[in-house]
C-alpha cells in the first residue's frame, strides 16, 4: 500500500512519512532479538495481545518507559489514521485538495518525526540496559578472575608489603630519556 501512495504524486509526502517512521520499527525489532527478548518462544508464551491487556501491561512498566509508551500509542494510533486516510485519498473514495493535502503531508511529518524520536529513545534504552548487563558480567568474570588468581593457601599480604618501596625505581623526569 506504501508503495502504491508513494507513486501517488499528491500523496507522495504522506507516505514518505509513514514509511519513514515504520522503518524505525526495524531497529527496534533488532534490538528486541538482540536482547532475547523477541524469540518465536517467547512470542507464542505471550499470544495475542489486546488494547485492553496492553494498557493493563503498560501500567507495570518504569515511569520513563510509560510515558513512552503512552505517547508512542498515541502517535502511533494517528499515524495508523492518517494511513487509512492515505488510502481512501488514493482509491477516491474521499476528496481533499491544495491546502488540506499540505496540511496532511505537514502532520504526517510531524507524527513521523515524533515516533521515530520515541523509537529511538527505547532503543537507547534498551542498549543502556545491554551495556548494563555487559559491563555486570564482565565484573562478575573479574571478580572470577581475582578469585582464580589465589589459591586457597595464598598467604594474605599487609599493606605494609604491598606499600613497599622498589628499591631499584627511579622516577621519570619530563626530557630525560
Amino acid at each position: 500500500e506504501i508503495e502504491a501512495l508513494q507513486a501517488d504524486p499528491k500523496l507522495r509526502k504522506i507516505a514518505g512519512s509513514i514509511s519513514d517512521a515504520l522503518a524505525c520499527n526495524t531497529e527496534l525489532m533488532a534490538l528486541l532479538k538482540k536482547s532475547g527478548q523477541l524469540d518465536n518462544d517467547r512470542m507464542r508464551s505471550v499470544g495475542e495481545l489486546d488494547y485492553a491487556g496492553f494498557i493493563v501491561a503498560v501500567q507495570y512498566m518504569p515511569a520513563p518507559i510509560k510515558r513512552i509508551m503512552n505517547r508512542l500509542s498515541h502517535t502511533s494510533l494517528s499515524i495508523e489514521f492518517l494511513s487509512i486516510a492515505a488510502v481512501l485519498l488514493h482509491e477516491g473514495t474521499v476528496q481533499a485538495k491544495g491546502p488540506k493535502l499540505v496540511q496532511l503531508g505537514n502532520l504526517a511529518q510531524k507524527l513521523s518525526t515524533e515516533y521515530q524520536g520515541l523509537i529511538r529513545t527505547l532503543i537507547s534504552f534498551g542498549q543502556q540496559e545491554l551495556l548494563s548487563e555487559e559491563h555486570n558480567a564482565w565484573m562478575t568474570f573479574g571478580m572470577q578472575g581475582l578469585a582464580n588468581a589465589y589459591g586457597e593457601n595464598e598467604p594474605d599480604y599487609t599493606n605494609v608489603l604491598v606499600k613497599e618501596p622498589n628499591p631499584e625505581y627511579t622516577p621519570w623526569k619530563r626530557g630525560k630519556s
